[in-house]
């Protein structure tokens, strides 16, 4: 990346005080500007993110290819060689089990030009450790993530466009120790985390109403004991230990959010 100078900046100064300006010192011409952030040089990071192309590496093979949808014609499906894939931005689809079994590790990020990731597209990938989904994702569906046992982290808190968790989405990620549910969602599928043994806690942005409704079993094989963190102005729920919930008849409700 070029650096510039802070006089090459665009200031776009402003009177009214915005959340979206930092005061960077303009040593130059001995005064302090407010720069937006829109206006500050794209960093490497942000340069491989938006990048468009995709790039996976398998061994000591790296493959670029344009890829507009990833699904079981790439050749990932079982594919041990595999560790580490770049989703470019022209990607706008991942299909149903394209990722099963890979060796695929550490941290995934999902592009915002994502908006549907299918079936089971990363079951039984145990070296995961993180996921980061893009903004344009509106479901998690059925075993998207099944088996991803090392799966620690994911940034569902982050996501503004989630409407469903699938059945068996998260289902046996037994290294997973807690996630949200945004306020955005209207349905949750049977036993979502299935056997995630490790499940101590879920925020919880949504009404009792998607876990009870039509479906009985949405905690069902959730650990005994487990927490759930509601919205303080959600009548829905009652704050207090041993409730039955989804199936898990073991469930501690606090009202803090």
């Amino acid at each position: 990346m070029a650096d510039k100078k802070i006089s090459e900046l665009d200031p776009g100064i402003s009177r009214v005080a915005r959340t979206d300006f930092a005061p960077i010192l303009d040593g130059s011409a001995n005064e302090t500007k407010k720069i937006q952030f829109k206006n500050f040089p794209q960093t490497d990071l942000e340069k491989i993110h938006a990048y468009p192309f995709t790039t996976d590496f398998q061994s000591n093979t790296k493959q670029t290819r344009n890829l507009h949808q990833i699904d079981s014609s790439h050749g990932f499906i079982n594919n041990t060689n595999l560790t580490d894939i770049n989703i470019g931005s022209n990607v706008e689809f991942i299909e149903d089990f394209c990722f099963l079994n890979s060796h695929l590790s550490g941290n995934i990020k999902i592009p915002n030009s994502v908006s549907r990731i299918n079936a089971g597209a990363f079951y039984g990938c145990d070296r995961i450790t993180g996921v980061q989904l893009g903004k344009s994702i509106t479901e998690i569906a059925h075993q998207t993530f099944g088996g991803c046992s090392n799966l620690n982290k994911i940034n569902t808190d982050e996501l503004d466009n989630l409407t469903g968790i699938g059945i068996f989405a998260f289902s046996v990620c037994t290294s997973l120790t807690s996630i949200t549910i945004p306020d955005t969602v209207r349905r949750v599928g049977t036993a979502p985390f299935f056997a995630c043994s490790s499940l101590t806690g879920i925020n919880c942005n949504v009404s009792r109403n998607i876990f009870q409704g039509n479906n009985e079993n949405t905690l069902v094989f959730t650990p005994l004991g487990l927490v759930i963190n509601a919205r303080a102005s959600d009548d829905t729920w009652t704050a207090g230990p041993n409730q039955s919930i989804g199936g898990n008849n073991d469930v501690t409700v606090f009202k803090n959010l």
